[in-house]
C-alpha cells in the first residue's frame, strides 16, 4: 500500500459511560449542527464518548486505535460481534511490540483476530513523542476497509464507484470503497472526491459508527444494493475498466475486480470478447452470485430448465436456471416479475418447480418475464 504523510494533532480519548436515555448535550455541538443527531445518537449509545469538560470536539481526528475501539462499540451495540471473547492475551507480544495503547488492545485484539487489520498494519498505528508514544490518525480509506471487513457483508466483483480521485484509491481498498459507497456508509464529497488519505474527524466518525450500527442490527439485505446493472454503449474498454454511456448522456466507469468471471450471453467468456461502441447490459448481483459479472450484447428471450429454487425473504426469491448455453446462472424472482404458464395465463412464484423448461427475459439481476 502506497504511504503518505497526513498532519495529525494529540487527541483525548474519552471513555466516560453517558447515559443511553436521555439526549447528550456538548457544549461545543450545537442542535443545528450538521453531526448532531449522529454524535447524540453515538453518544447515547457508549460508542464515541465526550470529554470531562462538556465538549466532544467535532472537528478533532481520529487515530487508527480509536477508529477500530469505535467500530468495535458500533457492532457490539448492535449485538453484531462475531465473539465478544476478549483475544487480548493471544496478540499481547503483537500489540508490546507495536506500543498499542492498553485501553486499546481489547479492540486492536479483536481486529487482529477477525482479519479486520493485518499485524503490519500496526506499524503505523504509533508513533514516539518524547517519553511516550502518540496514536497516529486514521484515513478515511483505512476507516472504509476496516468497517466494511467489520461488517462482514459481501464485496463485489464490479465496482461501481467512480470518483475523481480513483487513481489516488489503492487498488486492494476498492472493493471495501464500494461497499461502504453502495450502503451509503461512507460516500465522496460535494465534488465526488473520496479523499482517501484525508483524515476523519471525530463527527465523520459518529455518522460513520451510526450507519455501521444500523447496519450490524438487521440480518435483512437490499437487492438494490447488492446488485447493480448498468446499459449503455462501450466508449472505452480495458483490461480491468468499461466506460459506457447510457441514452440518458449518463456516463459510468466500471471496475472490474481481477478475479470476477465474466459470462456473456450466458456463456463464460472474457473481456477481450467486447468491442467498442458495442451496446451491452453489464450487471451482478452478490444475493444470487458471489462472484460473476453478467453481460448482454443481445436483447433476446432465453430458455433454459429449472434448476432450484429458493427463498431468500418473504417476497423475494433465487432461481438457478440451467440456460441453453449450457450454463448454470441465478437470478432474483421477486413480486415485479411477470410468471406466465404455457396458455399465457399469470401464475404465483409458487408454480415454478425445478425441472420445468421455460423461457425468460431477464434484465441482468432480475427475471422480467418467465414462461413456462
Amino acid at each position: 500500500m502506497k504511504k503518505k504523510l497526513i498532519a495529525f494533532t494529540t487527541i483525548m480519548f474519552s471513555i466516560a459511560t453517558i447515559s443511553v436515555f436521555a439526549q447528550v448535550s456538548f457544549k461545543d455541538v450545537a442542535s443545528d449542527y450538521w453531526a448532531f443527531n449522529y454524535i447524540d445518537f453515538t453518544a447515547q449509545k457508549g460508542i464515541i464518548n465526550g470529554f470531562p469538560d462538556g465538549t466532544f470536539m467535532p472537528a478533532d481526528p481520529v487515530t487508527k486505535e480509536q477508529s477500530l475501539a469505535m467500530i468495535y462499540r458500533s457492532m457490539k451495540a448492535a449485538n453484531a460481534l462475531k465473539s465478544t471473547d476478549d483475544y487480548t492475551s493471544k496478540y499481547l507480544d503483537i500489540m508490546d511490540s507495536y506500543n498499542i495503547a492498553e485501553w486499546a488492545r481489547t479492540y486492536v485484539a479483536y481486529a487482529l483476530e477477525y482479519n479486520i487489520i493485518d499485524q503490519q498494519d500496526l506499524i503505523t498505528f504509533t508513533v514516539e513523542s518524547g517519553l511516550d508514544f502518540i496514536g497516529m490518525p486514521a484515513s478515511r480509506q483505512e476507516v472504509a476497509e476496516w468497517a466494511a471487513k467489520a461488517l462482514g457483508k459481501k464485496t463485489s466483483p464490479l465496482y461501481m464507484v467512480d470518483y475523481l480521485d480513483n487513481a489516488d484509491i489503492d487498488t486492494e481498498a476498492f472493493p471495501f470503497i464500494d461497499l461502504m459507497f453502495r450502503y451509503g456508509v461512507m460516500i465522496g464529497d460535494d465534488n465526488n472526491n473520496f479523499r482517501p488519505y484525508y483524515t476523519i474527524t471525530r463527527a465523520e466518525f459518529a455518522a460513520v459508527c451510526s450507519r455501521v450500527y444500523n447496519l450490524g442490527s438487521t440480518e435483512s439485505f437490499d437487492i438494490n444494493k447488492e446488485g447493480y446493472n448498468f446499459s449503455g454503449t462501450i466508449t472505452n474498454i480495458s483490461d480491468n475498466k468499461i466506460s459506457l454511456i447510457n441514452s440518458k448522456g449518463i456516463e459510468k466507469t466500471l471496475i472490474i475486480s481481477e478475479n470476477a468471471g465474466i459470462i456473456i450471453n450466458g456463456k463464460e467468456s472474457s473481456l477481450n470478447r467486447l468491442e467498442k461502441n458495442s451496446n451491452v447490459t453489464i450487471a451482478y448481483n452478490n444475493i444470487v452470485d458471489n462472484n460473476n459479472i453478467l453481460i448482454y450484447t443481445e436483447e433476446d428471450v432465453y430458455q433454459g430448465t429449472i434448476e432450484k429454487l429458493e427463498r431468500l425473504s418473504n417476497d423475494i426469491y433465487k432461481i438457478t436456471i440451467d440456460n441453453s448455453r449450457g450454463q448454470s446462472i441465478s437470478y432474483i424472482l421477486d413480486e415485479n416479475s411477470d410468471i406466465y404458464d404455457k396458455n399465457n395465463n399469470k401464475k404465483a412464484i409458487s408454480y415454478l418447480t425445478s425441472g420445468r423448461n421455460v423461457k425468460y427475459t431477464c434484465d441482468g439481476i432480475k427475471i422480467l418475464e418467465i414462461q413456462y
